[in-house]
C-alpha cells in the first residue's frame, strides 16, 4: 500500500486476552455493598493542562456552531470523556478486549469483485414497497426486476414529463420527485427515480400488482432493519440525504416507499436499498471479524477493563466500580480565535486502512472471514495547528472556539472495592503517557487539538501499586504490560508527529487507494491478474506473518519499527 500522510494511526489489540484468575465469571463475585479485605477505596485529585488548544464540544449544534462544554457559566470537561480516554489506554496495558459497536457495514463499489458479484445478479433483483405498520416493517413484493420491462429511457421520460423533464434530468431523486408533482403513474406502473444528482440515461417502473386483492407481504428482520439503517447513516448527522429530503417523514406516516431487493434459494428477503445498485452489508460484522481474530475469546468472563470500568453488554450489565467527575476549568480561561472546521469522522468502511493489509496483495474487506482490524485509533499530537483550507460550504464546517494552551482543568476519581492490582492499572493508565507523550481529548484532535497531561495528587505510594499490577500480569499472563508492543505503538503515537505532514486524504485520494490495488493485484473479469507474477507473489505475501514490520509497508505500521 501507498504510504498516505493521514492523522490517525492504529495500535495492536492483544489477540489473547487477560482474564484475572480471581473472581466469578459475569462479576459476580464483585460487592458495591461492602468493602473487600485489602481492598482500596478513596479518591484521586487530577490536574489536566491542555499542551495545545482545546475543544471539548457542548451537545448543541445550532445553524453548524459548537460552544465549549459549560454549566453555570464555567467551562467544564464531562466524566464520561475523561473515563473514555483512560478506559481505552487501561486496556492496551492490561490486555483487555477492545470496545466495539457490532455494526455490519455496507458498501457500494462498482470496482469491488465483490460488490459486482452479489450486486448485478439480476435474476436475484426485486422490486417492492417498503412500509410499516404497528411498529413492523414490511415490503410488498410486486416482482422480480426485468430489463425490458422496469427500466424506461430519457427519450420515454421526456415524453411523458415534457419540456420540464431537461431540467429534472441531472437532479438528484429527491429534486426529481418535486419536479414531477406527483405525475408518476405510467401506464401499468409507477415510475420510480432513483441515486443522486448527474444525468442518468434510465429511471424506473415498478409494475402495479395484477391483482389487488392478493398482495405479498414480507415482514423484515430486526437485523435486515439495521443493516438497512446503518448503510443510509438514518439517524446520525450523516443520513441519506434521498432518505432524509424524500422518504423519511412519508415512511413515519406510513406511506410507502420504493426499494429494491434480493432473495435467496428460499424465497427470503436477503438485504434491501433505495436503488438498483444499493449498498450491501458485509458478510462480517466489526464484532464478527475482532472475536475470529482472538486466541481465547469468552463472553463468559471479564477481563481487567471490564471488572473495573463496567459494562453494558445486550441485557447483561455491570456498574463500574470507578467514577470520574466533570473537571472544571480554573481560573479565566482564554479563548482561541474562531474556526470553521469539518468535524466529520473517518467511517470504518474504508477497509484499506481500518482493516489490516498485507503488501503487495489485494485488499480485505469486511467480506473476508479472515480479515483483521486495525486496532486502537489515535490522532497524533502535532507541533502546530492544521489550517484548513478555504471552504465556504457552510453544511460541512463547523465553528468552535477552543480554549488556549495552558488552560487547566480539575477533577476527581472515586475508586471503590477495588484489589491493588486493579489500582496498580488505574493509576499506570492515569501515568503512563507524560513528558513528550500527550493523552488526547474533546473534538477537532485531527488539526492538533486536545493534547494534554494529567498530574495526581493522593497520598498512595503510586509506584508500589503500579508495581504490583506489573508483577501480577508478569507471573500470571507472562508479559510485562509496560514493554508490549501495544504499549510500545502507543508511547509511539503519542508523541509530536515530525514536520506536521499528517492530514485528512482527499475523497478521490481514497478511490485512488482502492482502484490502484484493484488494478494492481485484482483479477480482471474474474480470469486473470494483470501480470502473471503477482498471484505467486501474492500467495507468497498471504503465508507471511503480517505482524512482521519488516515486511509491513502501511501508513499505520509504527512510524518506525519498534525495538522489541
Amino acid at each position: 500500500m501507498d504510504k498516505t500522510t493521514a492523522p490517525y494511526r492504529f495500535v495492536d489489540y492483544s489477540t489473547k486476552i487477560f482474564y484475572p484468575p480471581w473472581g466469578e465469571q459475569q462479576g459476580n463475585d464483585i460487592r458495591f455493598d461492602m468493602p473487600y479485605r485489602e481492598s482500596q477505596s478513596g479518591e484521586i485529585t487530577i490536574e489536566l493542562t491542555a499542551k495545545s488548544p482545546i475543544f471539548v464540544g457542548d451537545f448543541k449544534d445550532d445553524n453548524n456552531v459548537r460552544e465549549f462544554f459549560q454549566h453555570n457559566g464555567s467551562y467544564y470537561i464531562p466524566g464520561s470523556s475523561i473515563k473514555g480516554m483512560i478506559r481505552r489506554i487501561a486496556a492496551i496495558l492490561s490486555f483487555s478486549k477492545m470496545s466495539l459497536e457490532d455494526r455490519t457495514l455496507s458498501y457500494r463499489d462498482l470496482n469491488n469483485p465483490s460488490y459486482k458479484k452479489k450486486a448485478k445478479v439480476q435474476n436475484k433483483i426485486f422490486m417492492g414497497w417498503l412500509y410499516q405498520k404497528s411498529k413492523k416493517w414490511y415490503i410488498q413484493d410486486v416482482g422480480k426486476f426485468n430489463k425490458n420491462n422496469n427500466e424506461i429511457n430519457c427519450n420515454d421520460l421526456k415524453n411523458h414529463f415534457g419540456a420540464i423533464w431537461d431540467s429534472m434530468q441531472d437532479k438528484s431523486a429527491s429534486d426529481k420527485y418535486k419536479m414531477a408533482k406527483q405525475r408518476l403513474a405510467f401506464h401499468n406502473g409507477t415510475i420510480v427515480f432513483t441515486g443522486a444528482a448527474g444525468k442518468k440515461n434510465i429511471e424506473f417502473v415498478f409494475p402495479n400488482p395484477l391483482n389487488k386483492n392478493i398482495i405479498t407481504e414480507i415482514e423484515l428482520t430486526q437485523k435486515q432493519i439495521q443493516n438497512f439503517k446503518e448503510a443510509y447513516y438514518i439517524g446520525t448527522p450523516n443520513e441519506s440525504k434521498d432518505w432524509k429530503k424524500q422518504w423519511s417523514e412519508r415512511f413515519e406516516k406510513g406511506e410507502k416507499i420504493p426499494v429494491f431487493f434480493q432473495k435467496d434459494s428460499q424465497n427470503k428477503i436477503i438485504h434491501f436499498g433505495l436503488s438498483k445498485l444499493y449498498k450491501l452489508p458485509y458478510e462480517n460484522s466489526i464484532g464478527t471479524l475482532y472475536k475470529n481474530s482472538l486466541e481465547n475469546f469468552d463472553e463468559n468472563k471479564l477481563d481487567f477493563v471490564e471488572r473495573i470500568f463496567g459494562f453494558v453488554k445486550d441485557d447483561n450489565a455491570l456498574k463500574g466500580r470507578i467514577s470520574f467527575s466533570h473537571f472544571k476549568a480554573l481560573g479565566n480561561p482564554e479563548k482561541c480565535k474562531t474556526e470553521s472546521l469539518i468535524l466529520s469522522t473517518p467511517r470504518p468502511t474504508f477497509y484499506p486502512y481500518y482493516l489490516k493489509q498485507t503488501p503487495k496483495t489485494l485488499f480485505k474487506t469486511y467480506d473476508n472471514e479472515d480479515a483483521k482490524l486495525s486496532g486502537f485509533k489515535f490522532y497524533v499530537p502535532r507541533h502546530e495547528l492544521l489550517r484548513t483550507r478555504n471552504n465556504n460550504n457552510n453544511n460541512i464546517t463547523t465553528k468552535i472556539t477552543a480554549l488556549k494552551e495552558g488552560t487547566k482543568f480539575i477533577g476527581k476519581i472515586r475508586y471503590f472495592n477495588l484489589r491493588k492490582e486493579e489500582l496498580g492499572l488505574l493509576l499506570l493508565s492515569l501515568t503512563f503517557l507524560k513528558q513528550e507523550h500527550f493523552y488526547k481529548i474533546g473534538g477537532a484532535k485531527p488539526y492538533g487539538y486536545g493534547d494534554c497531561h494529567l498530574k495526581l495528587s493522593t497520598p498512595l505510594d503510586i509506584n508500589t501499586f503500579i508495581e504490583s499490577y506489573v508483577n501480577f500480569t508478569k507471573h500470571e499472563f507472562k508479559q510485562n504490560p509496560c514493554e508490549s508492543i501495544s504499549a510500545k505503538q502507543l508511547l509511539e503515537v503519542s508523541k509530536k508527529s515530525n514536520g506536521d505532514t499528517l492530514r485528512y486524504l482527499e475523497l478521490k485520494e481514497f478511490s485512488n487507494i482502492k482502484s490502484k490495488n484493484q488494478s494492481e493485484y485484482g483479477k480482471k473479469d474474474g480470469k486473470k491478474y494483470n501480470n502473471g507474477t503477482q498471484k505467486k507473489q501474492r500467495n507468497q505475501n498471504m503465508s507471511k506473518n503480517y505482524t512482521d514490520a519488516k515486511s509491513f509497508d502501511s501508513p499505520f505500521s509504527m512510524l518506525k519499527e519498534l525495538k522489541k
